[in-house]
Protein backbone atom coordinates (compact mmCIF):
# COMPACT_ATOMS: atom_id res chain seq x y z
CA UNK A 1 0.00 0.00 0.00
CA UNK A 2 1.09 3.45 -0.70
CA UNK A 3 0.83 6.26 1.05
CA UNK A 4 0.47 9.92 -0.28
CA UNK A 5 1.68 13.17 0.29
CA UNK A 6 -2.40 13.80 0.74
CA UNK A 7 -2.99 10.93 2.84
CA UNK A 8 -0.45 12.01 5.28
CA UNK A 9 -2.14 15.71 5.52
CA UNK A 10 -5.17 14.26 6.11
CA UNK A 11 -3.50 11.96 9.12
CA UNK A 12 -2.06 15.11 10.70
CA UNK A 13 -5.71 16.69 10.92
CA UNK A 14 -6.75 13.63 12.68
CA UNK A 15 -5.95 9.70 12.41
CA UNK A 16 -9.71 9.37 11.66
CA UNK A 17 -9.97 10.93 9.07
CA UNK A 18 -7.21 9.00 6.97
CA UNK A 19 -9.29 5.68 7.49
CA UNK A 20 -12.51 7.19 6.67
CA UNK A 21 -10.96 8.19 3.34
CA UNK A 22 -9.48 4.67 3.06
CA UNK A 23 -12.84 2.84 4.50
CA UNK A 24 -15.74 4.85 4.46
CA UNK A 25 -15.96 7.42 1.75
CA UNK A 26 -19.25 7.59 1.64
CA UNK A 27 -18.94 9.28 5.37
CA UNK A 28 -17.29 12.20 4.01
CA UNK A 29 -18.71 15.11 4.07
CA UNK A 30 -19.30 16.67 -0.10
CA UNK A 31 -17.66 19.76 -1.35
CA UNK A 32 -19.70 22.40 -1.64
CA UNK A 33 -19.69 25.84 -3.73
CA UNK A 34 -17.56 27.84 -1.00
CA UNK A 35 -14.70 25.40 -1.23
CA UNK A 36 -14.92 24.26 -4.70
CA UNK A 37 -14.32 27.85 -5.15
CA UNK A 38 -10.99 27.55 -3.11
CA UNK A 39 -9.67 24.81 -4.72
CA UNK A 40 -10.45 26.50 -8.07
CA UNK A 41 -8.78 29.65 -6.77
CA UNK A 42 -5.57 27.59 -5.92
CA UNK A 43 -5.56 25.93 -8.75
CA UNK A 44 -5.26 29.31 -10.90
CA UNK A 45 -2.85 31.03 -9.10
CA UNK A 46 -0.42 27.86 -10.16
CA UNK A 47 0.44 29.70 -13.51
CA UNK A 48 1.05 32.86 -12.31
CA UNK A 49 3.70 31.02 -9.46
CA UNK A 50 5.05 28.48 -12.45
CA UNK A 51 5.84 32.00 -14.97
CA UNK A 52 9.03 32.23 -12.40
CA UNK A 53 10.52 29.05 -13.86
CA UNK A 54 10.77 29.94 -17.43
CA UNK A 55 12.62 26.55 -18.54
CA UNK A 56 9.83 24.45 -16.36
CA UNK A 57 8.37 21.30 -17.76
CA UNK A 58 5.04 20.71 -16.63
CA UNK A 59 4.04 16.78 -16.09
CA UNK A 60 0.67 15.99 -14.00
CA UNK A 61 -2.21 13.39 -15.31
CA UNK A 62 -5.46 13.21 -16.22
CA UNK A 63 -6.66 10.19 -15.28
CA UNK A 64 -5.50 6.78 -13.71
CA UNK A 65 -3.01 5.52 -16.46
CA UNK A 66 -1.51 8.80 -16.46
CA UNK A 67 -0.80 9.03 -12.69
CA UNK A 68 0.63 5.65 -12.55
CA UNK A 69 3.12 6.49 -15.65
CA UNK A 70 4.21 9.90 -14.05
CA UNK A 71 7.22 8.57 -11.43
CA UNK A 72 8.89 6.91 -14.62
CA UNK A 73 7.85 10.03 -17.14
CA UNK A 74 9.27 12.49 -13.88
CA UNK A 75 12.21 10.22 -13.95
CA UNK A 76 12.91 10.48 -17.49
CA UNK A 77 12.61 14.56 -17.67
CA UNK A 78 14.92 14.96 -15.55
CA UNK A 79 17.56 12.11 -17.19
CA UNK A 80 16.83 14.35 -20.57
CA UNK A 81 17.94 17.13 -18.64
CA UNK A 82 14.86 19.35 -17.47
CA UNK A 83 16.27 22.53 -14.82
CA UNK A 84 12.40 22.36 -13.28
CA UNK A 85 9.51 20.27 -12.89
CA UNK A 86 6.50 20.96 -11.59
CA UNK A 87 3.79 18.29 -10.82
CA UNK A 88 6.24 15.68 -11.03
CA UNK A 89 5.31 12.55 -8.85
CA UNK A 90 8.53 10.96 -6.59
CA UNK A 91 8.41 7.30 -4.46
CA UNK A 92 10.64 5.79 -1.67
CA UNK A 93 9.66 2.85 -0.98
CA UNK A 94 5.88 3.07 0.22
CA UNK A 95 5.49 6.83 0.28
CA UNK A 96 4.81 8.94 -2.93
CA UNK A 97 4.13 12.74 -3.37
CA UNK A 98 3.59 14.93 -6.04
CA UNK A 99 5.38 18.19 -6.16
CA UNK A 100 4.42 21.53 -6.96
CA UNK A 101 7.71 22.46 -8.89
CA UNK A 102 11.34 20.94 -7.80
CA UNK A 103 14.19 22.99 -9.44
CA UNK A 104 18.42 21.98 -9.90
CA UNK A 105 20.33 24.31 -7.74
CA UNK A 106 24.17 22.79 -8.12
CA UNK A 107 24.25 19.30 -7.21
CA UNK A 108 21.08 19.52 -5.46
CA UNK A 109 17.30 20.70 -5.92
CA UNK A 110 15.19 23.14 -4.58
CA UNK A 111 11.54 22.40 -3.71
CA UNK A 112 9.15 24.88 -3.89
CA UNK A 113 5.62 24.46 -2.64
CA UNK A 114 2.86 26.51 -4.50
CA UNK A 115 -0.02 28.32 -1.86
CA UNK A 116 -2.65 30.54 -2.54
CA UNK A 117 -3.84 31.30 1.32
CA UNK A 118 -5.07 33.92 3.43
CA UNK A 119 -1.86 33.12 5.77
CA UNK A 120 0.90 31.11 5.72
CA UNK A 121 0.07 27.96 8.06
CA UNK A 122 1.85 25.48 10.35
CA UNK A 123 0.76 22.34 7.30
CA UNK A 124 3.04 23.67 4.88
CA UNK A 125 5.87 23.04 6.83
CA UNK A 126 4.71 19.52 7.63
CA UNK A 127 3.84 19.08 3.97
CA UNK A 128 7.35 20.04 2.46
CA UNK A 129 8.96 17.87 5.01
CA UNK A 130 7.12 14.68 3.97
CA UNK A 131 7.88 15.52 0.01
CA UNK A 132 11.65 16.48 1.26
CA UNK A 133 11.78 12.92 2.97
CA UNK A 134 10.07 11.11 -0.57
CA UNK A 135 12.57 13.15 -3.09
CA UNK A 136 16.05 12.30 -1.01
CA UNK A 137 14.50 8.89 -0.55
CA UNK A 138 14.28 8.95 -4.42
CA UNK A 139 17.64 10.23 -4.87
CA UNK A 140 17.20 13.98 -5.28
CA UNK A 141 19.08 15.94 -2.72
CA UNK A 142 17.30 18.85 -1.58
CA UNK A 143 18.96 22.06 -0.85
CA UNK A 144 16.34 24.47 0.12
CA UNK A 145 12.71 24.22 0.78
CA UNK A 146 10.03 26.77 -0.01
CA UNK A 147 6.47 28.02 0.04
CA UNK A 148 5.78 30.56 -3.06
CA UNK A 149 2.50 31.76 -1.50
CA UNK A 150 -0.32 34.52 -3.19
CA UNK A 151 -1.34 36.29 0.56
CA UNK A 152 -4.68 37.38 0.48
CA UNK A 153 -6.00 39.99 2.55
CA UNK A 154 -8.91 39.37 4.64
Amino acid sequence: MQISKSDYMLFLKHPAWLWIKKHAKHLLPPVDAALQARFDEGHAFEPYAEAFFPDLVRLGFSDFAGYRSLTSRTSRTWQDGAIAVAQGRYEDGPITCITDIVSRDGDGYILTEIKSSTSAKPEHTFDLAFQRVVLEGAGLPISRCEVTAHLFAN
